[in-house]
């Protein structure tokens, strides 16, 4: 299968399925042979109809099952819904096709704990057809639990990792900087907190991912979102902040052996032109190491490449079930 073109079958034609169909359009060893939404207003469109780059030989469609008779596609990219509850009735429903499916979900990742029940039923679902299933993306699925692993390769002895990731919003998309609360006065911030509306899924699942691969048996995991609020006017092109309204999000995982912190996940974002971005890992142990990405990885961008550039490791992968990160072959660029 790595020296043939990969068949994609997408799911989920919202903008991160469009972002994904331009990625693909640009490779060598990947095409998009079908796309399925539920929305009735895309079906029947093309893909050209939904960005201009694209090609027009691909219809959007809503029954998957007919699509994959006359496509025979070989993997399923999903880019659909972030939890746990929804996805599994997706995967459900998309299994019997016999693809392998990887998906955007950010409870995907590492379930095992979080929503270990849920976890099982998908592990049983794709064990039933013989195929595998992954949830991954930029982060969580690299940036805050495969990278700090790679990274953790060279140490004989790890005592405590912390993760960072610090995002300016300020060139980020205008959904991006509404979902971190930006020009948000604290008070609906703080209740958007509480609905769950303002928050990045995936730190616990980072967190437990690392601490399984390390050994570690963890007894506590928190997860905690702040505002950042602005000590003074500033905002973006798209949005104004005034002093003393939220600014942006911070957002702090933590795992816990006994009452010993061992590991920190870091997560802010801000819409600030001084703010700098950066991702970093930081490793305490035999080794003091200190990796940092200047400017940080484009969330965006980076999603679409991971998903892509796990789908030949996922396909190598021989057994079937419930897979992350951490239980395929290594992921890196293909060509």
């Amino acid at each position: 299968m790595t020296n043939q073109t990969i068949k994609v079958l997408q799911v989920g034609m919202g903008p991160l399925g469009v972002a994904i169909a331009k990625q693909i359009q640009k490779r060598s060893n990947v095409v998009t042979v079908g796309a399925i939404d539920i929305r009735s207003d895309l079906q029947g469109k093309t893909l050209f109809d939904l960005d201009q780059e694209l090609e027009s030989s691909v219809v959007i469609e809503a029954d998957a099952q007919q699509c994959q008779k006359r496509v025979k596609a070989d993997v399923i990219v999903l880019t659909t819904v972030s939890d746990m509850e929804r996805i599994f009735s997706q995967i459900e429903s998309l299994a019997p096709l016999g693809m392998d499916i990887v998906s955007t979900c950010e409870e995907l990742s590492y379930p095992w704990k979080a929503d270990a029940l849920l976890a099982s039923k998908i592990d049983a679902v794709a064990k039933e057809f013989g195929i595998k299933v992954l949830g991954t993306g930029i982060n969580p699925g690299f940036l805050m639990d495969a990278l700090p692993l790679t990274v953790s390769s060279v140490c004989q002895r790890i005592d405590h990792v912390t993760v960072t990731r610090v995002q300016n919003a300020s060139h980020r998309r205008l959904p991006f900087q509404q979902k971190i609360g930006a020009g948000l006065d604290v008070s609906t911030f703080e209740q958007k907190v509480k609905s769950k509306e303002i928050r990045h899924v995936g730190l616990a699942q980072s967190i437990e991912m690392i601490a399984q691969r390390f050994g570690w048996s963890l007894d506590k995991v928190s997860d905690e979102v702040t505002p950042v609020v602005a000590t003074q006017d500033c905002g973006s092109k798209e949005i104004r902040v005034r002093k003393g309204q939220a600014q942006g999000v911070r957002q702090i995982g933590q795992g816990f052996v006994g009452s010993t912190e061992k590991i920190r996940m870091e997560f802010l974002a801000v819409v600030d032109a001084s703010e700098e971005s950066y991702d970093e890992v930081s490793i305490q142990g035999d080794l003091m190491i200190q990796s940092r990405i200047q400017g940080g990885v484009q969330g965006d961008q980076g999603t679409c490449s991971v998903i892509l550039n796990s789908i030949p490791s996922l396909l190598a992968c021989e057994s079937a079930g419930l897979k992350t990160m951490i239980d395929i072959p290594l992921v890196s660029f293909r060509s």
